[in-house]
Parts: C-alpha cells; sequence; structure tokens
C-alpha cells in the first residue's frame, strides 16, 4: 500500500482518510466486476463502498487522483497470475477479456469498432494459448486437444488419413 503521508508545516502525518478511500476503491472494483455479470447488487455492496469513499474522501488532503492511480496499479498486480509462459498467456486473456467488457458498456460512438478490435485481441489470445498448450502437451508426450475432446465430447476422435483420398486422384 502507497505510503499516503502528508507534509504539512514541516510534519509528516499518514492519512487514514486517504488509505480508506484506496482500500474501498479496490473494494468497489472488485464489487463492480462480481455486480455487472450478475446484473445487480442485491446487497447495496457497491452503494456501499461508494459511500464510504466519499465520506473519506471529503476528509483526506491526498489528491484524488494520486488514490486512483495506486489503487489502479494495485489492482493491476493482482491481476497476475504468475511468471511461467502458460501463466503470461492466461494473463494475456484476462486483460483482454476486461478490455472487451470495458469497450461493451462504452457507449462512446467509436465504441463498437474498438470493441471488435478487442475482441479480435481476445479470441487471438485464446487461440495462441490453446495452440502453445499443444505444443506443450506435445513436447510430453500427449495431447491437450485430444484430451479436451475426450473430456468435452464424450467421445475419442477418429483418426483421419491425410492425403490423397480413394475416390480422388492424388494431387501432383
Amino acid at each position: 500500500m502507497p505510503d499516503f503521508t502528508v507534509i504539512e508545516g514541516g510534519g509528516k502525518k499518514h492519512d487514514s482518510h486517504a488509505a480508506a478511500v484506496q482500500q474501498f476503491l479496490e473494494l468497489l472494483i472488485v464489487e463492480l466486476f462480481r455486480a455487472v455479470p450478475r446484473g445487480g447488487d442485491p446487497d447495496s455492496r457497491v452503494a456501499t463502498c461508494l459511500v464510504v469513499i466519499m465520506e473519506n474522501l471529503a476528509q483526506s488532503s491526498v489528491p484524488l487522483a494520486s488514490i486512483v492511480n495506486s489503487t489502479l496499479e494495485i489492482c493491476h498486480r493482482h491481476l497476475d497470475l504468475g511468471t511461467l509462459r502458460h501463466h503470461e498467456e492466461l494473463n494475456q486473456i484476462v486483460s483482454d477479456s476486461l478490455l472487451v467488457a470495458a469497450e461493451s458498456l462504452a457507449q462512446d460512438p467509436a465504441a463498437k469498432g474498438r470493441r471488435s478490435q478487442r475482441k479480435r485481441n481476445l479470441e487471438e489470445a485464446i487461440k495462441s494459448n490453446m495452440v502453445n498448450s499443444e505444443r506443450r502437451s506435445r513436447d510430453n508426450g500427449w495431447s491437450f486437444l485430444h484430451h479436451i475432446m475426450e473430456e468435452r465430447l464424450g467421445d475419442k476422435p477418429t483418426k483421419r488419413r491425410f492425403g490423397p483420398s480413394k475416390d480422388r486422384d492424388p494431387v501432383l
């Protein structure tokens, strides 16, 4: 957590109101991420966070922009799923998903175009993750995609014959 220390008259004093704003701003972000997919906030958690933020913000001497920036930096770090290559791919999928959600909620004239681009980026990140998962699994002697097909479709994929069909002439 950042040091919300205010220097007034040369002495240092911790601004507990700024710390409370940051804490409830983090919680607000989480509650919004939970409430939007549900389509509501039956327990009024979002409203409660907003009330606490406003009450403490009025008594804080730290600029709101500083609190917001430090809160967003903290939230961004919390999204990190790990440092392995596979985790980096998942981090990209999570980030791209949030961008698609944001542009889906946006109502400005350019939002539709941004959403389309963000959606393509998300689809590409998912495909990249799947291809890389398959590549890693093959390096270890099994097939990620084969496993998914068995697990999800309940059947084993049939072996396909790659090459010219018996009914057709071979392609030269």
